[in-house]
């Protein structure tokens, strides 16, 4: 058999015959399979015309055909070879779909091949703006979203509607993600096209741990439930990867990721608390606006108050008596609202009831319509601090010429009804608007008898209201035509609807009964 090469070794060195493959392709003349080392770092081949036998050669270059051209190298940590790198390149470009594709089903595998192949895929976008690193995002692929930062991804790229990876992991409530991406130096100060940063976005999601953390410069607590957490970190995601060694717990997805990348955690860039709470929206509405309007996120509130008083307590009023678009404070928000703990906290921090919106209505009108009557206590306890003022305050009228007695009596408030008779000798409870109606009449037009009963008995004139009755009974045939329910009528209509579902069932059922009664009686 012929060869083109021999191999030539030093003579402690010579690969045994284990140590050669057969390599089972024919060269273009037919000729039998070569032979070649296994280990080229080791040995040498070279063409038999320049082979010196018994000569070692331990430096020189491997110069063998093509069957050996340079040394075979170990994997690298995407596990491709400089031999499939070299098949890769003989490929078409790879285009920017497949890295989406592979981003979208968190193959981290494929990501990590597309990664190899070109580390541009990183950072190039698709038709929406959106990065691969938007994308895995959305679904929490936290190792996939760990190489891509490695590989260099913009970590404050925005998508054509102006959100960042950072956005998307909060809208998604990816507790992992926001941790992964604040550590690795995303920044929460950039907006969207609708003005919001990280913490509007909390705000507006009600993540009380996600603006905790944004404030307070810290990482994610422990869960307080009792559940399996990792050993690092101590949190709680979902945990796929175990470690060895280490009490022989499980580690989670971010934190293998971190170990097997070597994640500097030191990126984490400064937060201005005091600018993150202050900014505004398109909308011009603050993290505490957003918070204040929203029942559910009182606490988140508070902590945002809390921020306020510890950071800048000589401008911390400044900062809650903001205006939005609309004209509204943080306080006439939470009057919207009824936030009773946190019109109490904003009062104590000095924001000014008596500031009125649009319609001339200050928040003690707000809360009173609302009828959430915790914020009315809110506010009546407000009255010491007040002074002099508080008699002005009390009986101020809206742009309707309705005080807070004519609100509670056209909205059927009774339990506000009866607390403000408490004070009716500083309240005028016979107080004419600018349809020269008092609290009792409004209440009789609007159908609440019982309200206009508990006026009446407390005082209040009678005068005006017969005279509405008599107005409203010559007026009786037109309100029957229009159909409107909403005078006395409604409640003489509502009343016999029990009556006729008793009648309605009693047809169905009657006569089952009496077959029941006539068989056992």
């Amino acid at each position: 058999m012929e060869v083109d090469a021999k191999v030539v070794a030093e003579p402690s060195d010579a690969p045994k015959e284990e140590d050669v493959e057969v390599i089972e392709e024919p060269n273009d003349e037919g000729e039998e399979p070569k032979e070649r080392g296994d280990m080229c770092d080791d040995v040498e081949v070279v063409p038999e015309a320049e082979a010196t036998p018994g000569i070692p050669t331990p430096d020189a270059e491997c110069t063998a055909s093509a069957d050996c051209d340079e040394p075979e190298e170990e994997e690298d940590e995407g596990g491709m070879s400089p031999k499939e790198d070299e098949e890769d390149e003989d490929k078409e470009p790879l285009t920017s779909t497949e890295i989406f594709e592979a981003a979208e089903s968190g193959d981290h595998a494929r990501v990590r091949k597309l990664l190899n192949a070109d580390k541009r895929h990183a950072r190039i976008s698709n038709d929406d703006g959106e990065t691969a690193l938007h994308v895995v995002v959305k679904d929490c692929y936290i190792i996939c979203a760990q190489m891509l930062i490695n590989e260099g991804a913009d970590l404050d790229a925005q998508n054509k509607d102006g959100q960042t990876p950072l956005h998307l992991a909060i809208f998604h409530g990816s507790l992992d993600i926001i941790d992964l991406l604040l550590v690795s130096g995303a920044s929460p100060m950039l907006c969207d096209h609708a003005g919001m940063n990280a913490l509007h976005m909390s705000a507006q999601m009600g993540l009380f741990r996600v603006a905790e953390v944004l404030l307070m410069d810290m990482d994610f607590e422990q869960e307080e439930e009792e559940q399996e957490v990792c050993p690092k970190c101590w949190h709680a995601p979902t945990i796929t990867n175990h470690e060895e060694g280490v009490e022989n717990r499980p580690v989670c997805d971010l934190c293998a990721a971190r170990d097997a990348q070597n994640t500097d955690q030191s990126k984490r860039l400064p937060v201005d608390k005091v600018g993150l709470l202050k900014k505004k929206d398109k909308d011009g509405n603050t993290p505490l606006h957003i918070t204040a309007s929203e029942p559910d996120y009182c606490s988140l509130a508070l902590e945002f108050c809390g921020v306020l008083k510890d950071e800048v307590p000589d401008g911390a009023r400044e900062i809650v008596s903001m205006l939005n678009n609309e004209k509204l404070t943080p306080l006439q928000c939470a009057c919207y609202a009824g936030n009773a703990e946190v019109i109490g906290e904003l009062l104590d921090m000095g924001c000014e009831p008596r500031d009125a919106n649009e319609k001339d209505e200050n928040c003690f009108h707000l809360v009173v319509q609302g009828g959430h009557f915790p914020a009315v206590w809110q506010i009546l306890e407000r009255r010491v601090p007040m002074g002099e003022d508080w008699v002005e305050f009390l009986n101020k009228t809206d742009g309707e010429g309705n005080n807070v007695m004519h609100i509670a009596c056209k909205f059927g408030h009774e339990r506000t009804v009866m607390e403000l008779l408490r004070h009716r000798r500083v309240l005028d409870i016979n107080a004419l608007n600018k349809n020269e109606e008092t609290p009792a009449v409004l209440a009789y037009k609007e159908g609440w008898d019982h309200i206009m009963k508990i006026m009446l008995a407390n005082q209040a004139d009678e005068g005006p209201v017969e005279a509405a009755k008599k107005d409203d009974e010559e007026k009786g045939i037109v309100r029957e035509i229009k159909g409107d329910f909403s005078g006395t009528g409604s409640q003489q209509k509502v009343s016999y609807t029990p009556l006729i579902a008793f009648g309605v069932l009693m047809v169905f059922i009657g006569p089952y009964v009496l077959q029941f009664i006539d068989r056992f009686f």
